[in-house]
């Protein structure tokens, strides 16, 4: 894609690269700690939101906190009677529930745990915000951490910062502001997210040095760098596991080829990712280890032959950012297209009274069906349907898998999924008339992208040699 051709983001994204290598801010150190590599996601996001004229709305609230007062405090107590042991494997769950055998449970966590506990000691460390997780639903010990990370909140508001370091944000603001144009509190993002993480830095060292883990795994929500800096301390391997897209847009993934940079970047020693199509999306010093997805390959080893008619239902996989005109052409297309059904898959985040935010036409349009919950699985949906509309989003990877025939809208971050694109396994689309065309005409990409590549067979095997590698240090 040539340069004239870059979307607003494109062009941000190499800009703040630049920016941050021109200026070495990864040498910036403030007590002690590398400051940019702990605000540079949450630095780059309020430049996101200066595009989009967005911001992310809070997730968890004080009255949740108030709610749950009694279950979190007899986590907090069970927690600090606990006697100290060691454990082979240290767990980092994160909020992204999928019922699996009748439980709420973590679609990459579960069958990760489930295939080592046997052979490991594991310890869950359940780091959700949303949710509460059930006792019962993990094959291990879970360590509620939420109780924790209220106390380390608390603690993080009491952080000031002295003269020196408030000029160094200063300064570091205003070349931000020169440079990429927009305002941000640099101050501000040092008393919430940096001064957090330095609490979770020291928390997660105490529970490293309590338990002991061999290898700490999780998957990266952008809360997890005092973690892996306290594990780094200590001499503890970490792994990632990939847990959706990923792309040079990302930041977490996406690092400048400074030697510098590079040196000072808190990242994991390894990345265990879906299949080998995603190697050069990550542009960080880690080891990718490409090992598949097993909860998506278990959903396609039970995937019931396709309905006769499939070829009627059109998936539309909603996005915050780009959620204006996916609804406009979700409408339109069920207008061109009365004798198909058009489902509207809502962000789980975006469930919680969306009918006061969505448009009348969405839910009173008889072939339109907005999906608002997670009573049917999203693959399930995906057996039901021929064809996925989308911008950039890592469901539609997945429905892929699921051979559905994909339309990448051409609207805000649409440039993540330019690999599928320029390899013709996706229609780039401007509108609803583009898509009902090829609908109407069965029309289908040239070129079929390979499954395995995409998201590896023999998943959990994979994982438990990786694992057995690691753990053995052979790798």
């Amino acid at each position: 894609m040539n340069a004239s051709a870059e979307s607003d983001i494109e062009r941000l994204i190499r800009s703040f690269l630049e920016f941050e290598t021109h200026h070495d801010l990864f040498s910036v150190r403030i007590r002690g700690h590398c400051f940019w590599d702990h605000i540079r996601y949450a630095v780059f996001y309020e430049c996101v939101y200066s595009i989009h004229s967005f911001r992310d709305p809070r997730m968890l609230r004080p009255h949740d906190y108030i709610r749950e007062a009694w279950s979190l405090a007899r986590a907090l107590v069970g927690e600090l009677l606990t006697s100290a042991r060691s454990y082979d494997i240290l767990v980092v769950n994160y909020d992204r529930r999928v019922v699996i055998e009748g439980k709420n449970r973590n679609a990459h966590m579960y069958p990760f745990i489930q295939e080592l506990a046997g052979a490991y000691s594991v310890l869950l460390v359940d780091a959700t915000l949303l949710h509460q997780t059930d006792d019962e639903a993990y094959p291990c010990r879970i360590l509620r951490f939420r109780p924790f990370h209220l106390l380390d909140r608390l603690k993080s508001l009491r952080v000031r910062y002295d003269a020196r370091e408030r000029a160094v944000m200063a300064s570091l603001g205003e070349a931000i502001r020169q440079e990429l144009g927009v305002t941000v509190d640099v101050h501000g993002l040092a008393r919430s997210v940096y001064a957090l993480q330095l609490e979770k830095y020291r928390r997660y060292r105490r529970v490293f040095q309590k338990y002991r883990p061999r290898l700490v795994v999780y998957a990266d929500d952008a809360s997890m760098k005092g973690a892996l800096e306290a594990a780094r301390e200590l001499g503890i391997p970490t792994v990632e596991l990939q847990h959706s897209l990923v792309s040079f847009l990302n930041v977490l993934c996406n690092y400048p080829e400074d030697s510098r940079a590079r040196a000072a970047a808190i990242v994991p020693d390894h990345v265990f990712t879906y299949g080998e199509y995603w190697t050069n999306e990550f542009r960080s010093p880690v080891k990718i280890v490409p090992v598949g997805f097993p909860y998506l390959e278990e959903r396609l080893a039970d995937a019931s032959p396709s309905r006769a008619d499939r070829e009627r239902n059109i998936m539309v996989i909603g996005m915050f950012f780009e959620k204006e005109i996916l609804v406009q052409i979700t409408l339109e297309l069920a207008r061109l297209l009365p004798e198909h059904r058009i489902l509207y898959k809502l962000r789980s985040d975006d469930y919680e009274g969306w009918r006061g935010r969505y448009p009348r036409a969405l839910q009173e349009t008889p072939n339109v069906t907005v999906i608002d919950s997670d009573a049917v699985s999203l693959f399930e949906y995906f057996t039901m349907c021929a064809y996925q509309i989308g911008t950039n989003s890592g469901a539609l990877y997945e429905g892929l898998a699921f051979d559905l025939t994909t339309f990448v809208v051409k609207a805000g971050w649409y440039a993540e999924m330019n690999a599928l694109i320029e390899g013709g396994h996706a229609f780039l689309v401007s509108g609803a008339a583009e898509i009902a065309e090829k609908v109407r005409a069965g029309a289908r990409p040239p070129h079929r992208l390979n499954r395995d590549s995409l998201f590896k067979s023999d998943s959990r095997k994979r994982i438990r040699a990786a694992i057995d590698s690691i753990l053995a240090g052979t790798t």
